[in-house]
């Protein structure tokens, strides 16, 4: 799921699982994760994937990320998303992005100082590394 710039919510179900309850899920929490990122950082292009099959939600800003950011569904439920939002603010700052609705020039700045990630190599608390 991707969101941009925008209130807009998009999902694209993973064709890859055959279980349509677990399609069901992973869309809903999806959809869940990235409306209350909205409240907190809202318009910023998060990149979300749910797979509850293998117990993982993926995080990203892909115009700064090359590699994603993994937390356990079970970490996200135990802190009532905590764990997530804060990793999100986290990625934010390393970034110099303000944690702020989105703003084109803060994003190409960051975009043109940190390129694919120079700061993202270092390990961020929480996830699955």
């Amino acid at each position: 799921m991707r969101g941009g710039g925008a209130d807009q919510i998009g999902a694209v179900l993973d064709t890859d699982e055959q279980n349509v309850s677990l399609r069901r899920r992973d869309l809903w929490l999806e959809k869940k994760i990235h409306e209350e990122l909205g409240h907190l950082y809202p318009g910023q292009p998060w990149m979300l994937t749910v797979r509850h099959r293998y117990g993982y939600i993926k995080l990203c800003l892909p115009i700064l990320m090359d590699i994603d950011y993994d937390c356990f569904i079970s970490s996200y439920w135990s802190t009532h998303g905590k764990v997530l939002f804060k990793a999100a603010g986290e990625i934010l700052e390393r970034f110099e992005v303000p944690r702020a609705r989105f703003d084109q020039d803060d994003m190409a700045n960051a975009a043109a100082r940190f390129g694919w990630a120079e700061l993202w190599r270092t390990t961020l608390p929480g996830g699955i590394h």
